[in-house]
């Protein structure tokens, strides 16, 4: 695998390609198969497994600051909220999910910085309050690297 940075034709600005030793990678089939992602294009930011959770199912705290009812439109019509709450402090309460999805969050690790021992200890120490008792645990399509 080969990056470069390309002008590609028929655009603007420059292109970050990453060259597949694998031709069959990518999106196109020939002997110099490559991917392109546009250099302005904004990066995902990177998470740690407590936003990745407060993204995924909300805290206890935001359900309890958030009571309104809002109108949601489908197919040009507006329909009320209804159970919406109840679904959100159901899964706000961390400690009764069975499964957890935290899948293509851009999750990290335990926490979105590198962490000394002595903080990482307490970040591990932190999740492990939590009190969490899921059955199931998918971090698939993430950024972890062991």
């Amino acid at each position: 695998m080969t990056e470069e940075f390309y002008n590609v034709d028929g655009t603007q600005g420059s292109w970050l390609g990453v060259e597949w030793d694998d031709p069959s990678r990518g999106v196109s089939k020939d002997p110099t198969a490559a991917s392109f992602v546009r250099l302005s294009k904004p990066f995902d930011k990177s998470v740690g497994f407590l936003s990745a959770m407060r993204i995924k199912y909300g805290s206890e705290s935001d359900v309890q600051a958030d009571q309104t009812f809002n109108a949601i439109r489908i197919g040009g019509k507006d329909v009320d909220e209804v159970g919406f709450s109840l679904i959100a402090q159901k899964q706000s309460a961390w400690s009764n999910l069975k499964v957890i999805s935290l899948n293509g969050l851009c999750l990290i690790g335990i926490s979105s910085q590198p962490l000394q021992l002595a903080l990482r200890r307490s970040a591990v120490a932190e999740v492990t309050g939590l009190g969490l008792r899921c059955e199931e645990l998918d971090l698939s399509r993430n950024l972890l690297e062991n």
